[in-house]
């Protein structure tokens, strides 16, 4: 089942094809070698060292130190730098079981000073299939830990960079419609680094009409109760189904920290098509 509905490439552990209905639902090459020359929109990677951006691309009060980083984004550090880990070439692909479902697994070494990060750590990426009912699922799961001892501290955070059109008659994704759990969003500053605040979008739509308190449902109610701003997270969940289309893509991205010698962390991105 991963064979026919999925093609990873060694490369950046990269997503290449995402098959639903014989339809490729994700953005990417039909050939590996353009993922080496042309790939600046990062489709299907694995990104890291660290994914977005890093203000001017530095690390403070790491290590007791300050750890200038590659700054290919304006004076910014983006998606792990020049070539972050979604231009290496993983080991792999290594067939596995994990959870009771077949998948492969790849691994990438990170050297101490690569792109000016401190410590050398070694990531795995699984991804592993299979079927619920009629839905194709996509299991994505990041580990990565330490594998020397050139410091004590470094920083990591892992993502898949794939991009989704789930309408195969349309190139374009003009008539997708997403649903987002939220109308807030960070607030950047003129180099996209976020400033703290959280702040309505402008593109969210405004409310029709206003219910009396004292008729809101109490789910309506426990959702306008003023509150402090949350914690800054990643979308729990977002759905695209463009009206034309009986495909829909769930994802949710969760991460666990374990406290351990090496100070573990352990990411899961769950793709979901149907």
């Amino acid at each position: 089942m991963l064979e026919s509905a999925f093609t990873f490439l060694s490369q950046g552990a990269t997503i290449q094809e995402f098959r639903i209905s014989n339809h490729n639902i994700v953005l990417g090459f039909p050939e590996a070698k353009f993922y080496k020359t042309h790939n600046v929109p990062y489709f299907g990677e694995t990104i890291g060292r660290t994914t977005n951006r890093v203000k001017d691309a530095q690390l403070h009060d790491l290590n007791g130190k300050t750890y200038q980083l590659h700054a290919n984004d304006g004076p910014n550090c983006l998606h792990g730098g020049k070539e972050g880990w979604g231009k290496k070439e993983f080991d792999g692909p290594r067939p596995v079981m994990r959870g009771g479902k077949e998948g492969v697994q790849y691994t990438y070494l990170s050297r101490d000073g690569e792109e000016g990060y401190p410590g050398t750590v070694e990531c795995h990426v699984w991804y592993t299939a299979g079927k619920e009912g009629e839905v194709t699922v996509l299991d994505v799961e990041y580990q990565v830990e330490f594998a020397g001892n050139e410091c004590e501290e470094t920083v990591v955070g892992v993502t898949n960079h794939s991009y989704f059109n789930l309408n195969p008659t349309s190139p374009t994704i003009a008539d997708h419609l997403i649903n987002l759990s939220t109308t807030n969003h960070l607030a950047l500053d003129s180099n996209s680094i976020p400033t703290g605040d959280i702040i309505p979008h402008p593109s969210a739509p405004l409310p029709k009409y206003t219910l009396h308190p004292r008729r809101q449902p109490p789910l309506l109610r426990r959702l306008l109760r003023p509150r402090s701003p949350p914690n800054h997270h990643p979308p729990r969940h977002a759905h695209r189904s463009p009206p034309t289309s009986r495909y829909t893509f769930t994802s949710s991205y969760e991460t666990t920290s374990r406290n351990t010698e090496h100070g573990t962390g352990v990411s899961v991105l769950h793709g979901r098509a149907y």
